[in-house]
């Protein structure tokens, strides 16, 4: 019985021809979806299908019918040989528009990369003129096709297309008479390379073409959005703005200072004063990439940046504004980022000096992080070059300015404050990428280890095996720090009145670290609606206020304290 197929992979991809194996389906059948060898019964030997098996297709050099070698499991049975034919002829003919049209580029790859957005314009006029042409040829040979060949018998059809094998099947016989520069590998070529060690196949003609290609299309792009950028910044008046922002600054910053001092008991750094002004200098577009495309939202202690003497409406303690519950009293909020509870905040480890920036997001039940440094400019930053990283044409939504102009210009305004030294963009920005792993090995001395990740800032014995701060979460030592705090309650009232008794005598540090660990893990995330734990909070509050008050830290002590009466979840309510 003739079995005609399909090759469905390989070199051979879209060929049909006469499976000259007499076994090829009687030894493995059709599967549920009809490949061959894919039988639902019965079991097969590993290889298979990389056994090779003689197909009889369409020569394209000599003239003939020619015998190739094609791997069973590429092979797939036709059952309408007519509709299977016409099918590769109007690939083919698709393939060789393709070709047509990529040969610009290949025409032009010994040229140097000169005006490459002069030569996409130049590529577009010609890909205009390549599809008119191709399609009009494709249907021509399609009708012909319908005329003449439609009621053949599989083996005449065969023929039929061999005889005249340039009208019916032209791409294929261009890549046959192909050089070595014109073949492309195919995937077994790179999985072979790969296997055993030879490496990447060389490019084809075909691969460079492509690549001239996608940075012309590149080039084409960036030179319509540096005309976007220059309009914007001129309609914006972007000049205007950065001046009129740094005035601001420069006008309200004594007042903004005193009342962070009065309320917070803290001294703010001079890079929130950055981020301030770089967000007082963004224009419409600029902020609709900050508000809309990154889903950024300045809060908490900025409330105090727009009008020094705000209140909340609700006449709530300006200090819960944006204040989440697993916030410990050093974690002062200035942003919101786009998932529900994610959020940064300035972090002020000794009351009043701030240490750097940490962000925390409880639907991960992720910790705070290591108070390394960092600015609100460089969280800014690292959302931008995660959206870009992420971004997809296809989700703008039909807007007439792409996110990606908006993000990009609101990457320029930043870099004119902070990180225009560096240039980086998308996984090379990242820090971690060359810190390595022994960074996130490292300990701080001065910070005693916390689940919250932050550690304590604090000298002095503690009554469990914590060590000192990593940067990089000790997991094998939290798990057991979480053990101890959750296996008894008896064990955790010992451990807390002993951790008040050494405070007492002067000695702060077991009362700071297990309070901020109780703040921590104040609610029982195991059920399926967090629920408070009245006896951790309460324990937690009467720990750091002690801890802070024995440090001197009484704005954390009074802001502990304030925790305890206000505490919501998910996070105290803004006004």
């Amino acid at each position: 019985m003739t079995q005609w197929v399909e090759v469905t992979q390989g070199r051979y991809r879209e060929y049909i021809g006469e499976a000259l194996d007499a076994d090829v389906i009687g030894e493995a059948g059709v599967g549920s979806d009809g490949a061959l060898g894919t039988a639902d019964e019965g079991e097969f030997d590993d290889g298979w299908e990389e056994e090779p098996i003689p197909v009889r297709t369409v020569g394209v050099l000599g003239g003939q019918p020619e015998v190739v070698s094609v791997a069973r499991g590429n092979l797939c049975p036709v059952v309408d040989m007519t509709a299977a034919f016409r099918g590769w002829v109007a690939g083919d003919h698709a393939a060789a528009a393709r070709a047509e049209d990529l040969a610009f580029f290949v025409e032009r790859l010994d040229l140097p990369y000169a005006d490459l957005a002069a030569e996409w314009d130049a590529y577009v006029a010609h890909e205009a003129g390549v599809r008119a042409r191709c399609e009009a040829r494709r249907k021509d040979v399609l009708e012909a096709f319908d005329r003449e060949l439609a009621g053949f018998a599989p083996a005449d059809l065969l023929r039929a297309v061999q005889r005249d094998v340039a009208r019916w099947l032209p791409d294929a016989v261009r890549r046959a008479h192909g050089g070595p520069g014109d073949l492309e590998p195919t995937a077994e070529d790179r999985l072979l390379a790969a296997i055993f060690g030879t490496g990447e196949p060389e490019p084809s003609v075909w691969d460079r073409a492509r690549e001239r290609l996608y940075f012309a299309e590149r080039a084409a792009a960036e030179r319509v959005y540096l005309r976007w950028n220059a309009d914007t910044a001129q309609a914006e008046d972007h000049a205007g703005l950065r001046r009129a922002a740094a005035e601001r600054v420069r006008r309200d910053r004594p007042a903004i200072e005193q009342r962070c001092r009065d309320v917070w008991g803290v001294a703010l750094p001079e890079s929130v004063f950055r981020f301030w002004e770089f967000l007082l200098a963004l224009g419409p577009a600029a902020r609709t990439a900050f508000d809309k495309d990154l889903g950024l939202y300045a809060c908490g202690i900025m409330a105090v940046f727009d009008d020094p003497a705000w209140q909340p409406a609700d006449g709530s303690d300006p200090r819960m504004h944006w204040r989440y519950y697993w916030d410990p009293p050093e974690f002062v909020t200035f942003l919101n980022g786009p998932y529900p509870g994610e959020h940064y905040g300035l972090w002020f480890d000794d009351g009043h000096t701030c240490a750097g920036v940490l962000g925390h997001s409880p639907k991960d039940n992720s910790d705070f992080g290591f108070p390394d440094g960092g600015t609100p400019l460089e969280v800014i930053r690292a959302q931008i070059e995660s959206f870009l990283l992420d971004y997809n044409e296809d989700d703008c939504d039909g807007d007439r300015v792409p996110a990606r102009y908006r993000v990009r210009l609101l990457r320029e305004t930043l870099m004119r404050y902070e990180t225009g030294d560096r240039p980086e963009q998308g996984h090379d920005y990242d820090p971690r990428r060359s810190r390595g792993d022994d960074w996130y090995r490292t300990v701080d001395p001065a910070r005693v280890t916390t689940l919250d990740g932050a550690g304590a800032l604090v000298t002095g014995a503690t009554a469990l095996d914590r060590g000192h701060q990593r940067r990089g979460e000790d997991r094998t030592l939290t798990d057991q720090i979480r053990e101890a705090l959750a296996a008894d309650p008896a064990a955790l009232h010992r451990l807390v009145t002993n951790a008040k008794d050494r405070c007492r005598t002067g000695d702060p540090a077991e009362a700071l670290a297990l309070g901020r660990d109780l703040h921590f893990i104040s609610d029982d995330d195991s059920l399926p609606r967090r629920a408070r734990i009245s006896e951790r909070e309460r324990a937690a509050a009467e720990l750091l206020a002690m801890a802070y008050q024995t440090l001197g830290r009484d704005n954390l002590a009074d802001l502990a304290e304030l925790d305890l009466r206000e505490r919501k979840i998910p996070w105290a309510t803004p006004d």
